[in-house]
């Protein structure tokens, strides 16, 4: 079976690739790292041509990046259209249960879209364009926890425990993730399963540890004793914003900046249960996930 990756080349794509190559798929990659351009529908036709399955999970996560609603948008609509004129069998879309956003309580797939930052409401204008052509292709939309792993975010994430940095607000809201291995199990479970086509899941580890009881296992994991510090949301805001205007003067990127206290700050609780109760289930605890994560993260 021939698949098509977008975003092949990303965190999420190479733990794909690799899988899908191990269990005998025939894999296509697509991605600006190798010269791929999503916004060139004569590129993404000839990319989709003769694929089975196309897993598309090339975004832009950067809210300072000037093109993220374009690829994140436009480029959604250019491959899912080369994806029709290819007659693909199935399209698998990468969403985020970010999309939910300001969402309180515990989030389903039927919980309000409430998108709050550029970058989820990019993602839910994005899902709604994959929704529309359900009648024409088969469709499947995961929508994921924030992925946990040794990447540039989680990098950035422990760089600033291990400064001490306070945290937004009081670290009580629920923040459940999910291990990239997990993830790339629930794309692959999703993968030619007809109980999966037309629909919409949800997918997240079992435990649901609030923010302050994340924190401080890193900062347990990583030498640092004492209690968490924290500071009052409209101080951590004004200060990321004061952060955001010296980078954008110097040049540079952080994480800290306002689209990250407002991610810090969202109530992260989900329910699973629709995927769960097709056969799939996450494998990784939080404590493998982060120990994993932090010893690849140290080599490298």
């Amino acid at each position: 079976m021939r698949v098509l990756i977008t975003g092949s080349s990303g965190f999420i794509g190479r733990a794909l690739a690799k899988e899908l190559l191990q269990k005998g798929f025939e894999v296509r990659e697509f991605d600006l790292a190798l010269g791929n351009d999503l916004l060139s529908s004569k590129q993404c036709e000839e990319a989709a041509k003769g694929s089975d399955i196309v897993f598309h999970l090339a975004a832009i996560i950067d809210e300072s990046n000037p093109k993220m609603n374009e690829i994140n948008v436009s480029g959604t609509k250019n491959i899912l259209e080369a994806s029709v004129k290819a007659r693909v069998k199935q399209f698998i879309f990468l969403g985020s249960a970010g999309v939910h956003g300001k969402a309180r309580g515990i989030v389903n797939e039927n919980s309000e879209i409430l998108p709050d930052t550029k970058y989820e409401k990019s993602k839910a204008e994005a899902e709604k364009l994959v929704l529309d052509l359900q009648e024409i292709m088969h469709i499947t939309i995961i929508r994921s926890a924030l992925v946990m792993g040794p990447n540039r975010e989680w990098q950035g994430i422990i760089k600033m425990i291990a400064k001490q940095m306070p945290l937004p607000g009081n670290g009580k809201n629920m923040f459940q993730t999910i291990y990239i291995k997990d993830l790339v199990s629930a794309l692959l479970f999703a993968a030619n399963n007809n109980n999966c086509f037309g629909e919409i899941f949800i997918v997240a580890g079992k435990e649901r540890p609030t923010l302050m009881e994340l924190v401080e296992s890193i900062r347990k994991k990583i030498g640092l004793e004492g209690k968490t510090k924290t500071a009052p949301v409209q101080i951590a805001k004004s200060a990321s914003l004061l952060n955001l205007v010296k980078n954008r003067l110097l040049g540079k990127k952080s994480l800290f900046e306002p689209a990250y206290i407002n991610r810090v700050l969202h109530e992260r609780n989900y329910d699973t249960g629709k995927i769960n109760s097709l056969g799939w289930q996450p494998k990784y605890s939080i404590e493998t996930a982060l120990n994993e994560t932090l010893e690849e993260i140290k080599n490298k």
